[in-house]
């Protein structure tokens, strides 16, 4: 009996490592102007091989996202965001690596990797000092004297936006998401 336990286990487990890879490909190798995964599945096509390898090489310490001009790929090889300019793309990357929630913004709006635009705020500073917020407060940021969570989800109004500031911390503490 345990014998057989041991193999459902196994074989279990096998399936789930299986799944998990098929789920999330992160890119390994480029072969001319293709990014492929580890199981050899073509990511991603770029018009110039030079882009691949820059690709690849951003993938490597970017979670496996990359941009290509102005896109952001994510690690599937789908489009995640298109910027305006291949610079704010990298402004993107640098944003990702920030936050432990996928966040990253793109002048005023603040992005979630697999959601989209989540807060639209009156400038991109302001979005950046959210994306701050998030990062140190378990997900939660002031858009005003909103509070709301990495997925955009609106917590709680208050009056004015130094009150929703002041709660950050106690609330960052208290909330899991």
């Amino acid at each position: 009996m345990k014998r057989w336990a041991v193999i459902f286990i196994v074989l279990t487990w096998a399936q789930c490592s299986a799944f998990a890879d098929e789920q999330v490909s992160f890119p390994a190798t480029c072969e001319g102007n293709r990014l492929h995964s580890r199981s050899g599945k073509v990511l991603y096509q770029f018009a110039f091989v030079q882009d691949c390898m820059q690709g690849l090489k951003e993938a490597q310490v970017n979670r496996g996202r990359f941009c290509d001009d102005g896109k952001l790929i994510r690690e599937n090889g789908t489009v995640a965001h298109r910027f305006r300019f291949a610079s704010d793309c990298k402004d993107g990357l640098i944003d990702l690596q920030r936050s432990a929630r996928g966040l990253f913004c793109d002048h005023a709006q603040m992005i979630q990797v697999y959601r989209g635009v989540i807060t639209t705020h009156s400038f991109e500073s302001i979005c950046q000092e959210a994306l701050t917020e998030a990062s140190t407060y378990n997900g939660l940021f002031c858009n005003g004297s909103i509070m709301a969570n990495h997925t955009g989800r609106r917590l709680r109004d208050y009056i004015f936006s130094s009150s929703c500031k002041d709660a950050l911390p106690a609330m960052g503490r208290s909330v899991i998401f």
